[in-house]
């Protein structure tokens, strides 16, 4: 199957918990405002989680934009790679990294442990179990800034070895986003 070619390709990347689906649901509302217009991001956009990519079927998309977890790729050292085939498949490539402080992320996680302990105590399941144990074990890492941290420079470092048309930073709470040097 051919891949499907894409003039614009916006990917927002960070951890689990970093606001990224939230964020998305505002831009497909058109909100912020502001926000949208300085990335130059309005309806309609076609968005898809990096999970889901494979089961795209269009054959060209005007604009994808692509909820990255990259907590949830990493593999080693090849972690990010598998986006090299959509970067060389992307006319535009911009990357929108989004940063909250680690207690936030960790409070978050533990709220969807929270959330996801309740669920089960009424719908129980092992997929559920397996959830809860995945978002525990994240609430964990978020408790040890300097594993975060390496987990954002290892990001960066990886997009440093890519040709991308811009990169933007989004810090917690912010509704304008920074450009960074490409």
């Amino acid at each position: 199957m051919a891949m499907t070619e894409v003039a614009r390709l916006v990917v927002l990347a960070g951890p689990s918990a970093v606001g990224k689906t939230h964020l998305v649901r505002q831009m497909r509302r058109g909100e912020p405002p502001a926000l949208a217009e300085q990335l130059g991001l309005q309806p309609p956009f076609v968005v898809s989680s990096a999970r889901d990519l494979k089961r795209l079927s269009q054959s060209a998309i005007e604009t994808l934009v692509v909820h990255y977890d990259f907590l949830d790729q990493r593999q080693g050292l090849a972690k990010f790679q598998h986006l090299d085939g959509w970067f060389e498949h992307s006319s535009t490539i911009d990357i929108i990294t989004m940063h909250v402080p680690c207690d936030v992320l960790a409070d978050r996680m533990a709220h969807r442990v929270v959330r996801s302990r309740n669920r089960w105590r009424r719908e129980p399941s092992w997929a559920l179990i397996r959830r809860i144990f995945r978002q525990a074990k994240k609430c964990r890492f978020y408790r040890q800034d300097a594993r975060v941290s390496a987990l954002y420079e290892e990001w960066y470092t990886f997009l440093s070895q890519r040709d991308i048309s811009s990169k933007w930073e989004l810090q917690s709470g912010s509704i304008e986003c920074t450009r960074t040097a490409v």
